[in-house]
């Protein structure tokens, strides 16, 4: 791609893009809410039918069940993590919000830092005819 040659082109090109890429975020959304609408009826037709597979012209569906670890009980989860040492059986993340509000009256945080990534706040500009 060639590049522009003044910021204002550059901005137009980014916003142009971004428009194009959400306008597709957007469409691809509307099709997953139909996929998943798609997805339910046929789970409940192959219970109906009671078979857990069915085959069309171009392709099979197979219906099955996926184990995972739905935690029910936070402060129990975290006891057993912390007693038994198991940290493979969770992620670790800080949540900005709660991090900050501590930052704000000088509190620390142990073991975190705060930290910041540069980013661009795009906006049409209202001008524009385009």
């Amino acid at each position: 791609m060639a590049r522009s040659k003044t910021l204002g082109s550059v901005v137009d090109a980014l916003y142009a893009l971004r428009e194009k890429r959400l306008a597709i975020v957007r469409e691809a959304g509307e099709i997953e809410e139909r996929e998943r609408e798609l997805r339910e009826d046929l789970l409940k037709m192959l219970q109906e039918a009671g078979t857990s597979v069915a085959r069309g012209e171009v392709a099979t569906a197979s219906r099955y069940a996926k184990q995972f670890a739905r935690i029910v009980d936070p402060e129990k989860f975290l006891a057993y993590v912390v007693k038994e040492k198991a940290f493979e059986l969770a992620t670790v993340s800080a949540k900005t919000e709660a991090c900050r509000e501590r930052w704000e009256t000088s509190a620390k945080v142990p073991g975190v830092v705060p930290d910041s990534v540069v980013k661009i706040s795009l906006t049409k500009n209202p001008r524009s005819k385009k």
